[in-house]
């Protein structure tokens, strides 16, 4: 299976030095039947604990979504992948842009709650258009990678979620 061609043009995986990008898989049988996922999507690495209390930092990369339909064809699952950049203010403590472009005029866009300077608050919701599902809405968390109380974080990841009337949604930004 190809973890590159869903990509559109330009968009690579990242080249992150703090934070690892991968996919996970499972099969497991229970009493009520059986559970499977296949590209499961993890970003792994040491969280930073403390962020700097002033300056604004935008990190851009790459997003990997499962997406599931639902209610229209064609029916199934399908891996989307995208670019994406996070503005994060760490004055205010908060995701104020938050995007993943899809390509094709699919975009999902969000920001975040504000939380307390020097702790990070990576709490967010978004609403856009998926591929294939159209209107969904969710929302997501994540962490900074390397950094240390005065010094921005290098890295940054996302975790989203949402759904929409024809289907849902989750994955990884990088």
């Amino acid at each position: 299976v190809s973890t590159t061609d869903f990509f559109p043009a330009g968009v690579t995986y990242c080249s992150c030095s703090l934070s690892t990008f991968g996919y996970w898989g499972m099969d497991v049988l229970h009493a009520n039947g059986r559970d499977r996922i296949h590209l499961g999507t993890f970003v792994a690495g040491l969280i930073t604990p403390s962020v700097p209390t002033s300056g604004i930092a935008t990190y851009n990369g790459h997003a990997v979504a499962d997406i599931v339909v639902t209610t229209s064809s064609p029916a199934g699952r399908f891996l989307a992948g995208a670019s994406s950049s996070v503005t994060y203010n760490f004055s205010a403590a908060q995701i104020s842009t938050w995007t993943v472009n899809f390509g094709g005029g699919n975009t999902l866009t969000g920001s975040g709650s504000s939380g307390s300077p020097g702790i990070p608050n990576l709490g967010f919701t978004f609403t856009g258009t998926a591929p294939v599902i159209g209107s969904v809405a969710g929302s997501g968390n994540g962490g900074f990678f390397g950094g240390s109380g005065s010094v921005i974080p290098p890295e940054l990841a996302t975790y989203f979620s949402g759904s929409g009337t024809n289907g849902r949604i989750a994955g990884t930004t990088q």
